[in-house]
Parts: C-alpha cells; structure tokens; sequence
C-alpha cells in the first residue's frame, strides 16, 4: 500500500493513494454502522501517516472527535491519553490496572452521548506509554454495538509494546493500512508541479534516493533547482533533511530560529508561546511564530490560557534539536529550567544544561526520584535515578544508582530494557544489588524460582546490612521482601518465607513498591501458622457495616471478608467484599492481588448459589489481570464449569493448573485445585474409579505442599477434601478433616447439615445403612439452604438412600428438590441421574416428610442456552435479572452503557420480546414453571 500525498492538496488522488484512503474510510463506515473498530496505520516517518488520519477525520461527518498523541518521554502512566479527557491523579490505586482506567475512558464516551458517534485519534503510539496502549486494547476488548472508531498511528514497532501487536494481529475488528511511500507515478506527478522541468530519469533517480520517503522528497524538490538536483556530483540525500531545514530557517533569520529551537528544546508537544519567547531570547514572538507556521514548520493553538505553539511534527522536531549547537541548547536548557514549574520538568532541563559531573545536582535528581518510588511513579523514578547516575562522580555511588535505577524499571515492568543491560549488571561489584536487578526482574517477570535461584546463590548477601546503613537495609529488605513473595508462590517452606518477612521487619525501613508483596506473603503464612479465628481476632474493632467503616480503616474491610469466608459466613464475607470491589472500581483502593477482587466475588456468589453472577466475575477476574493469572484466581475461576458439567474445558483448564503447581508447588492453590477436581468429579456420573484415585493422586505429586495449603484453609471450607478422603476409602483422615467442618467457636448454620450429609456418607462407607439415613434425613431438615450446590447434593443423596430402603415417596421429595436447585444453578450434568427420577405417582407420594421445600427459579444459563446467548449477552442478562440499571450494568461490566443497549437489543431480538418488562416476564414464566 502506497501514499502519495504529503500535505492535503499537494497531489490528486492517485490510485494507490485511493486504496489507502478507501480503507481507511472503510473503518469509519464500519464503526458509524455500530461494529467498534480500531484503524492502525502504521509508516515510517514522512509516509504520510497524520494526512490519511487528517482524511478520515475530515470524513467523519457527525462524529465526535477526540485527539491524542504519543510524546517522545511519555513516561508517566496513561499520559498519552490526556488530550481525550482523562486525568489520572498519580496517587490513584487504579493507576495500575488499565482494564480499570479503561471504564475511566468509557465514561467519557458515555458522557457525550449514546447518541453520537465517537472517533478517538492516537498520533505517534509508538512513543505512547505502555499503560496507555494496555488501556487501549481493554477498551476496545469489551466494546460491543458501539459507533466508535478508534484511529491509530505509529511507526513500526519492533519490539515495542508486544501485547499491542498481538492484539492487533488477532482482532478481527482492526483495520490496518501500511504505508510504504510514494510510487513512482505519484514522485512524477509531485515532481511535475514543483520541479516541472525534471526528466523522468531524474525523478526516478531522486524517488529511489529518497527512499519513496514523500516528505524527503518533497523537500528537496522545494528547496533545490533543477540544475541542483540532477547537477550534484551527490543528491542531496534524506540524512540531511536536518540541514535543509537549517537553511529554511536561515532564510527567515535569527528570531525565527531562536523560537523554534526554543520550542523543541521545551518539549515534544505543545508548549505556552510566551515560555518559548522567554527561552529564545525574542522580543515579538507573534510575528516571529506567524513566519515560522507561514514556512510550515511550526503550529500554534490559541486556548483559554493563551496561545501554545509546537514543531509542525517529530522529524522536524529532532533535525533542529540536533542543529542547534550545543552551548546555545545548554543556554536554552538552563533557561527553560527557570520557566517551566513542574519539578519533573525543571530537574530534566537542569540536566541538559549540565556539562560533566555535578554531585549536588546528583543528589537532588536521586532524592525526587526516590519521592516518585514512594508515589508508585517507578518509570519516572528510574528515569531519574539514571540520571542522578550519570551526574555522580564517585564510581561506588554511580554504579550503585544505575543499578537502583535497573531496578526500579524491573518494578515498572520494563524488563526489556532491563534485560538488554544484563551483561553489564553481571559485572557490577555491588554484590547485593547486581542480584536484586537479577532477581526482581525474573520474579516480577513470573520466573519465582529461578529469582529465589539468584537471590540465595550468595548466603552472605542475605545476612543483613552492617550497622545502621539505612540504604543497604532499604536494599536488603527489598531482597527479602521478593524472597518471601517467591518463595510462598513457589512453594517454599513456611519457615523460609515467615524467616523473610521477620528480617524484614527487624530492618527498621519500609519499602513502598515491596509492600503489597509482603503483606500479600504475610497473609498467607498467618493463615498457615494461626488460622482466620485468630486472625480476625487480632483485627481492630470494625463496625458490621462494612460502608460505615472509616476510610483509614477500609482496607481491612477485605481483610476481615476473606476471614468470614473461611468461616462459612459467606453472606457476611459478600457484604465485605462488595464494598472493597467498589473501592477498588473507584480508585480509593488497590487490588490486594491481580483479578483477586473479582474471584474472591465470585467465589462467594459461587458457594451461595448464584452462579451467574459468579461466572460474571469470574471472567472479570481472568479478563482484569494485566500479567499471567495467578494460580490462586485461576483456580477459582474454574469452579464455573466444573460444577455445570463442562468437563473438556475444565480438565483443559486443570491440567494447566496442575502442570505449572508442578513446578512451582504453592500450597494453596493446590489445596483451591482439589476442590475444582472434587466438584468436576462429582458432577461426572460413573466417575468411581478417578474419584477414588483423586487424593493419593494429589498426595503423591504434591506430598507436603498438600497439607500445607489445607492448613490455611481448615474451616468449613474443608467440605471438599473430605469428600475426596471418603472416596478415597481414607474415613480416618475424612474424620480428621470433617472436625474441621462444624468446628470453631461461630460455625455457621448451614455447617452442621452439610457436617451431617458427610458422616451419612462416610457411615454408608462403612456399610452403616441406617444410620447413614437417619444422618441424612437430620440434615436435611436441619437445613443448608445458605449452600445451595451442597444442599441438592445432601437431597440427591438422601433420594438415593430412601430408595435402597423402599422409602419411594420420602424419595420423590427429596429428588424433586434436588433437582429443582440443580436446575436453578445450571448444574446440568446432574439432571439424568436415575436415583433423581423417582416416579411420583407412587401412593404414597402425598404422605408428608420432614424435607423443605425448596425456591422454584431457573438457571439464567439454560435459559441462555436456549435463547443462543453470548457469554456477554448473558452477563448482561445476569445483571438485568439482578435488578441493575443499564448505567450499573455498564459499571459492572466495565463497558458502555451504548454496549449495553446493543446486547439487551440482540438479547430482545434472540428472545422474541420488544421490551425490559416483557424480557421480565419471561424470566418469571420461566421460574413458575420450572
């Protein structure tokens, strides 16, 4: 694909230039129809990229359009996307997340209107700062039924922004246009308006020398005659575009040039006229500006706050910084240092103003660097710690901040550029800290082992900082602090990992970015060593509310939730955790761990029996992660199909699961992974063998790791394992387990039905067939309705029970509402079990019994299933069914409310209704009958 316009105007529509631009506008039909769809042209500098955006943009008849661009030294997460409305505060919790800043970009689309389409333009992405392009791709990710065209330009990448390109190599919903310049009948047609006595020969000759570059191209046909450009012994070749605009601005003078050089010396995007005036030294700057936009090679806005001016763009930009001789760029640098006012600014012009080493400089640059660290800002903090190191003269302390500074980019998640300095860090003398750049980097990276590897490789380096050396101990504690967080993913020893945290807390000093790791480690290792009781008895008095608690306070709200939850008190723990995932969707919170919010949610919805909702955040829970899932919100995420009965993607999805708790044992996980394969086998008929075979199996491949990760999580939340334990023919270790269950000084209500339905099997294990029933018909009247899942499995086996005995009607009941929840949750695998089909027109199926009735509703997925639902048409319809608004709907879902318009339409249209109310009805019609 080739273009052969520069400016607009410049050429007549070629035909290449035709294909282009007919793509290009393809796009914005396809998004103007109601298909979101993302433009990407991507060319090297001069092709003609902003032009065909210009083009579409001027095509885009009753869009809104939004502009961005990429700045060369975007650092600062999500800056790239402030011309489109957003301001992010720093301090923000959500500043880590971009699936979170995403919805921030949705709301601005859903305050225009759901009304008015939208065109978001991105010039330049390949200087965009990572978190802006990973927001990019969550938003269009989600979109569905909106008129959005998002418009993109960039050079080629290569190895920049990875996730980007696969995204966009896989997404069928991208258009993408290359452009490779100018073909050579568009280079004659150029050159017959601006050099029209050029032979053919000449402009071919000039086409190929150019590289097909059409701004290149376009410069030396403006600037040089014809006896020039076919006279030279040699072309003016496209290296040196940066003399030619010299010469532009020697033409127009001193002033002129003062300004520009000014302009590109304050920065990439726009910048106040009266600043530029300041640096340059210039007296009128209107008129002075006024010459350089005549001659092209300046821009200039009027806003509320004045007029800004810029570089008409990047190549021009680089070829007159690189111009301008270097005492008059120190000269400029040390006067936009007086100018400027944000600290960021000023510290980055005083080092370009610098000549050779300045130590107090150094020190200055090391001390805000390390304020941005304690702000979670860890690019800039690197950025200015590498500075400080250049400045610094001592060769100890230089070595030492550029090997901080490597450090601070492994926490910003820049490990390429990390990487690619690797050889040098292995020579580094500083022992402590060449492993700490080592080793942060593969652990943050997902490589917990081999960090622990390079950590400990040196046992000197763990022994702790002499004297009272507050640097190396910051140094030391962020070593253990990574230690302890690998070691617990990775299956280390508790005393390795609870060692680590002690050294941490002995060092005096705290370490902002390392926190969240340590306290996450600490969790858990308390977990193993005193349990929830007492560790939600060393909580601080909170109030039941969980909205009513103070916001110093709030984040132990999600603390005491999990507690509950490994109680059983699982509605308590909900009411918990909704408010801290409110916080966390706000801003006012981080995520304790990647997409934890969401499977800790779902998981709750799960065990109370309303699965829809826990398959909603169960996906939100994979979808939100900005890394590798971690194996603790993988394993919950599973239960959603295991316990339907969807036992391909499951046993797909274990597999995984086992295979990399293979290699790195967390015990945890493994413990949360036996109760997915308890429930999958269960919800599997004639499952015998594999059901017996599953605990020794899970003992032989994780023999400690096993009992460690059941340790944490003892409580009621041990119904599962003593499930495997029974089948297992292990009734001593079940009734070891089982006194866990019912056990505690708050056990809840439902605890002591399930407690009852276990021993009833374990009693039938040992050929106890009366006492089995009589223990299953007490829970049964004793009730678990709070569990639903477990509850139909109590009936199902009370059914089974009452037949072997000849009880045919107590049988039916017990079916009948067994099946009735197994419906209502979508367990489907369970519907054809023969023991559930008792015939009901038994005589003595109207006697009474003592089993509950049980609520009559219908699985929101079945209902799906026949309709021929999405899975986010049918979140959507999880929602609505909730009672949610279309605005809350949009907020849950982390999409527009015109996404949420287009599903409930197609959601309408699938089920044959016209309306809310009448999609309602149907719901209800659906339950009664059920």
């Amino acid at each position: 694909m080739s273009i052969g316009s520069v400016e607009s105007g410049t050429l007549d529509p070629s035909p290449s230039w035709r294909s282009a631009a007919e793509l290009a506008t393809s796009a914005l039909q396809r998004a103007r129809s109601g298909e979101p769809t993302t433009l990407v042209v991507t060319g090297e500098s001069g092709m003609g990229k902003s032009t065909l955006l210009d083009e579409v943009a001027r095509g885009a008849q009753g869009f809104s359009v939004l502009s961005a661009e990429g700045l060369e030294g975007d650092v600062d997460p999500y800056s790239s996307l402030v011309g489109w409305g957003l301001s992010i505060d720093r301090a923000d919790p959500r500043i880590s997340s971009p699936f979170l800043i995403a919805q921030e970009i949705r709301s601005v689309l859903d305050d225009i209107g759901p009304d008015q389409p939208v065109l978001l333009r991105l010039d330049d992405l390949q200087w965009a700062d990572p978190e802006s392009v990973q927001a990019l791709i969550a938003l269009m990710r989600r979109m569905s039924g909106d008129r959005l065209l998002l418009m993109v330009a960039t050079r080629p990448l290569g190895d920049l922004h990875p996730e980007w390109q696969r995204w966009v190599d896989r997404s069928d919903r991208v258009v993408r246009v290359s452009l490779q310049g100018l073909s050579l009948a568009e280079a004659q047609e150029l050159a017959r308006r601006l050099q029209p006595g050029l032979e053919p020969s000449d402009v071919r000759m000039l086409w190929e020398h150019t590289g097909r570059n059409p701004l290149y191209l376009t410069a030396l046909l403006s600037e040089y005659d014809r006896a020039t450009l076919v006279g030279s012994r040699v072309a003016p070749a496209p290296e040196q575009f940066a003399r030619i605009t010299q010469q532009q601005l020697a033409r127009l003078g001193t002033p002129a040039t003062r300004m520009l050089r000014a302009v590109v010396v304050l920065g990439a995007g726009w910048v106040p006229l009266t600043d530029a005036a300041e640096v340059a030294g210039v007296a009128d700057p209107e008129s002075t500006v006024d010459s350089l936009t005549a001659a092209g090679l300046a821009v200039i806005r009027d806003l509320a706050g004045g007029a800004e001016v810029r570089a008409a763009h990047a190549l021009l930009r680089s070829a007159v910084y690189q111009q301008t001789p270097l005492p008059e760029r120190r000269e400029m640098h040390a006067r936009a240092a007086h100018v400027v006012g944000l600290q960021d600014a000023v510290l980055d012009h005083r080092v370009a103003a610098t000549t050779g080493y300045d130590d107090a400089l150094a020190e200055e640059l090391a001390g805000f660097g390390w304020s941005c660290y304690d702000q979670q800002r860890y690019r800039d903090a690197a950025k200015f710690l590498r500075q400080s190191a250049g400045l610094t003269s001592d060769v100890g302390r230089r070595e030492r901040r550029w090997l901080d500074s490597l450090y601070l980019g492994a926490v910003a998640g820049d490990f390429a550029a990390v990487r690619t300095e690797f050889d040098r860090v292995r020579l580094a003398r500083d022992a402590t800290r060449r492993a700490l750049v080592l080793g942060a980097t593969e652990i943050l990276q997902g490589a917990p082992v081999l960090g622990v590897q390079i950590l400990t490789a040196d046992p000197d380096l763990l022994g702790g900082p002499p004297g009272d050396d507050r640097d190396r101990a910051r140094v030391h504690y962020r070593l253990q602090a990574l230690l302890a967080w690998a070691r617990t993913t990775s299956g280390a020893a508790t005393a390795l990992v609870l060692a680590g945290i002690q050294q941490c807390a002995e060092l005096g000093v705290t370490d902002a970015a390392m926190t969240p790791m340590l306290r996450y480690a600490s969790a858990i290792v308390a977990l193993r060593v005193q349990g929830s009781e007492a560790m939600l008895a060393t909580l601080p008095p909170l109030p039941d509310d969980p909205s009513a608690v103070p916001d110093d306070m709030a984040p132990l709200v999600g603390v005491r939730g999990m507690m509950r939850m490994f109680r059983g008190q699982f509605d308590r723990a909900l009411r918990d955790q909704l408010v801290t995932q409110a916080r966390v969707a706000a801003g006012r919170e981080a995520e304790a761990s990647p997409g934890g919010v969401y499977a800790f949610l779902g998981y709750l919805y799960w065990w109370t029996g309303q699965w829809d909702l826990a398959r909603v955040n169960f996906r939100l829970a994979v979808q939100s992660t900005r890394s590798e899932v971690l194996p603790t919100v993988g394993a919950v995420a599973v239960l959603d199909g295991a316990g339907r009965g969807e036992f391909a993607e499951t046993d797909r999805q274990l597999g995984r699961l086992e295979s990399r708790l293979s290699e790195t044992p967390w015990p945890e996980p493994i413990a949360q992974i036996l109760e997915v394969a308890v429930v999958r086998l269960h919800a599997e008929a004639g499952a015998e063998t594999a059901r017996a075979e599953l605990l020794p199996t899970y003992r032989a491949r994780w023999p400690q790791a096993l009992d460690i990760g059941l340790q944490s999580v003892r409580g009621p939340l041990m119904v599962a394992p003593v499930l495997a334990a029974i089948w297992a023919d292990d009734l001593e270790q079940a009734e070891t387990w089982l006194q866990f269950v019912d056990a505690g000084p708050e056990p809840p209500a439902w605890a002591a039905a399930v407690a009852g339905w276990l021993r009833a099997l374990m009693a039938e294990r040992r050929g106890d067939q009366r006492t089995a029933l009589e223990l299953v018909r007490r829970a049964a009247d004793d009730g678990a309705q709070a569990v639903p899942f477990y509850r139909a499995h109590l009936l199902s086996d009370q059914a089974r029970l009452e037949l072997a005995a000849g009880e045919r009607s107590r049988a039916a009941r017990a079916a009948a509402a067994a099946l009735n929840i197994y419906r209502r949750l979508g367990a489907a695998s369970y519907l054809d079990r023969p023991h559930l089909k008792v015939d009901e027109s038994d005589p003595d199926a109207g006697r009474p019994t003592e089993t509950r009735a049980e609520p009559v509703t219908v699985s929101l997925r079945i209902l799906g299933a026949r309709f021929g639902l999405s899975d986010r048409e049918l979140d959507v319809l999880t929602l609505l069914a909730g009672g949610l608004s279309m605005k809350q709907i949009a907020q849950e879902l982390f999409i527009t409310a015109s996404t949420v318009s287009f599903h409930l339409g197609r959601i309408y249209s699938k089920a044959g209704v016209h309306s809310r109310h009448q999609l309602t009805g149907i719901l209800r019609a659906e339950s009664m009958s059920a």
